[in-house]
């Protein structure tokens, strides 16, 4: 879990993005040009989504976010507020890891629950600790001087 934490220590929910709540959707906000998961370096982007719509007619749920474990990219929708942008990314890169560190299930839908449940509890208590990332980088930076 503390490489969860320090991955996140300079991402979301803090330099990059305000820590004050958002409703607002489409402000300017920029993510990390890439973040390290174990060996590998993900490029992060924005993308903005294309509204599709089945054939009866109804528009199809956009994605939240995608992530190409194999190509090392993630893509975040650009039309999600800063909470959310935060939920998606710690959900994208705990994707990365299963990946990366060869976390195995069942299947998909397996993993699309842990991750998705994972990403939503580790959301909920940056969010309710604000103070937790720096006081995790500072313990960090201490024990590597």
């Amino acid at each position: 879990m503390i490489l969860v934490f320090y991955l996140l220590s300079g991402v979301a929910l803090r330099s990059n993005m305000s820590r004050k709540t958002s409703s607002r959707r489409n402000d300017k906000f920029s993510l990390p040009k890439s973040i390290k998961v174990g060996y590998a370096n993900y490029l992060m982007q924005m993308f903005a989504p294309k509204i599709q719509k089945n054939d009866a007619g109804d528009e199809l749920q956009q994605p939240m976010g995608e992530t190409n474990t194999q190509g090392h990219v993630v893509k975040i929708n650009s039309e999600q507020n800063f909470d959310e942008v935060a939920n998606t990314m710690i959900h994208e890169l705990l994707h990365a890891m299963c990946y990366i560190f060869r976390i195995d299930f069942k299947n998909e839908l397996e993993e699309e629950k842990y991750v998705a449940a994972f990403s939503n509890a580790i959301t909920t208590v940056f969010k309710d600790n604000p103070d937790l990332i720096d006081w995790i980088k500072e313990t960090q930076h201490a024990k590597s001087e």
